[in-house]
């Protein structure tokens, strides 16, 4: 992991960015970059950076953008980088999800447990504490009460004054849940979702509670019903420097599903190149919205059998790499006797070198190629090349040819 955005957290130039992702390949060996970031201003010197970087094997992921619009985000608006957009659990585009001809794919970005060191909300009933989210427009305030059972909160109730009110998700909008609490004066809502999983919600625009208002998973709220009557301390007071999770939304919560995707297919096939592991994302993807690819959803929604359809298109390649330009030698240094061994591929491949009776090998996939050697100087040397392609075609070792270092 690099770290780009300073202590602020507040924006950075490209030349920053493009400086990061290059040292995670150079000095962290990276295959794979998650970029959950993005801006509006387009960077020449970081287009072509990263697109080097994508010729040179490397897969590059980054969110779309939480504009809600059209518009275009970068770097997820580069050529050499994949596109992610996010959709909530019931497979529907995000409505702050960026929308246009860049996304490629689509992947839960609503509502998903993250890592933070910020906490916007606080639940803990008895001795248990439970991972809450605060909802938009609640009172940024705290309350300690026995815990009720609410319903759906349809309407006022008079048992629920002085009690923290625990509501299912439905049927109502949450700002009319939460003025039937208020209404019935309860002192705090724990609302729970009414599917699988965690949640974030807003009161609506220019709503703003009286009380704490906090959302937690089902999961949690089902639990929550066998401790009714127990005291419930909910808070809905924004603490920093704290350390645990938190259910976030956007493309950023989105991107790291579709790199974890890509890591782990690649990770079966190892030879495969970049292109393959994105060509068998998007072939793979549940195709989602209008038919076919389209600028909500991309080629759909990611799907780890991506990993059979890498198998597939790398058993489907029977044709070897074709050097297109002849291998030649170029010395670089003849005080200490270093030269280099360059030719060049129709498409990626490996680099290996055969001096004598020693192999040089190189496993990684590329067009240009070069190997550089430190051999005895005043010596003729004999040497052979070899490539193969992500599906292991290989050329066979080619030549000979010499070079007088």
């Amino acid at each position: 992991m690099v770290k780009v955005f300073g202590d602020s957290g507040a924006w950075i130039y490209s030349s920053t960015l493009l400086n990061a992702v290059q040292n995670a390949v150079t000095n962290g060996g990276a295959k794979i970059i998650s970029m959950s970031l993005g801006g509006v201003t387009r960077s020449t010197t970081e287009d072509s950076g990263l697109q080097q970087l994508y010729n040179q094997g490397i897969l590059l992921i980054a969110a779309a953008g939480n504009a809600g619009n059209t518009t275009t985000s970068y770097p997820a608006g580069y050529t050499s980088v994949l596109s992610v957009a996010a959709v909530d659990s019931a497979r529907t585009v995000a409505t702050f999800s960026q929308k246009n001809a860049d996304v490629e794919i689509a992947v839960p970005g609503v509502g998903v447990l993250s890592t933070t060191s910020y906490r916007d909300a606080a639940l803990t009933v008895g001795a248990a504490s439970y991972i809450a989210s605060a909802m938009e427009g609640t009172a940024l305030t705290a309350a300690s009460a026995s815990l009720v059972d609410g319903g759906r909160a349809l309407a006022t109730n008079a048992a629920w004054a002085g009690r923290v009110v625990l509501v299912e998700r439905g049927d109502i909008a949450f700002w009319d849940k939460v003025l039937n609490v208020q209404n019935s004066g309860g002192v705090g809502v724990v609302i729970y979702n009414n599917v699988a999983g965690g949640f974030s919600g807003t009161l609506g625009t220019g709503n703003v509670a009286a009380v704490p208002v906090i959302a937690v998973s089902r999961e949690d709220g089902l639990e929550l019903l066998g401790k009714l009557l127990q005291t419930a301390a909910v808070s809905a007071v924004p603490a920093v420097d704290t350390s645990g999770y938190d259910y976030f939304d956007g493309t950023s919560m989105a991107t790291p599903h579709v790199s974890g995707v890509a890591a782990l297919i690649w990770s079966k096939y190892p030879a495969a190149t970049n292109a393959k592991v994105r060509q068998a994302l998007q072939e793979s993807a549940l195709d989602l919205g209008t038919a076919g690819r389209d600028n909500s959803y991309g080629y759909g929604l990611v799907r780890a059998k991506a990993l059979d359809r890498l198998g597939s298109l790398l058993a489907g390649d029977t044709t070897a790499p074709v050097i297109t330009v002849a291998p030649t030698s170029v010395v670089t240094n003849a005080k200490n006797g270093t030269f280099e061994i360059r030719w060049t591929t129709n498409e990626a491949a490996t680099t290996d070198v055969r001096v004598g009776t020693t192999d040089y090998l190189n496993a990684s996939l590329v067009t240009s190629h070069v190997r550089s050697l430190r051999l005895a100087k005043g010596v003729t040397y004999t040497y052979y090349v070899r490539s193969a392609d992500a599906a292991g075609n290989s050329t066979g070792w080619v030549g000979p040819f010499t070079h007088r270092n």
